[in-house]
């Protein structure tokens, strides 16, 4: 007898140190290795991690500016929530692409350890 797993998921909290896909790629891998979450790579973990890091600084960005028009981005984007088979295949789509984008690169004393 087959016992079917039921569909896990599991939440980081968004963070300056996602910014750089380095460290997306380091989370992605220690997720599946303790198998938070299953049936995603290691590069599909990444590339969705690095997107709604992105997303939440940017609406964070905005805010400080008082322009709240991506509020519910950042609400949306922290926590970061991962599911087992990942998201649909258009968001997946989208994560890949922002992947592809040359990354900003910030010396180690930008990157905030402790959140943006």
């Amino acid at each position: 007898m087959r016992i079917k797993r039921e569909n896990h998921t599991y939440s980081i909290k968004a963070n300056d140190r996602y910014l750089s896909k380095s460290e997306c790629y380091d989370k992605a891998q220690e997720i599946v290795r303790e198998k938070h979450i299953i049936g995603m790579t290691s590069q599909e973990l990444a590339s969705e991690i690095y997107f709604h890091a992105w997303a939440y600084h940017i609406a964070c960005l905005l805010e400080s500016k008082n322009i709240n028009v991506l509020a519910r981005v950042k609400d949306a984007a922290d926590p970061i929530d991962l599911a087992d088979y990942g998201d649909k295949w258009f968001r997946k789509f989208f994560y890949a692409i922002f992947w592809l984008f040359p990354q900003k690169h910030f010396k180690a004393e930008d990157i905030s350890n402790n959140g943006l």
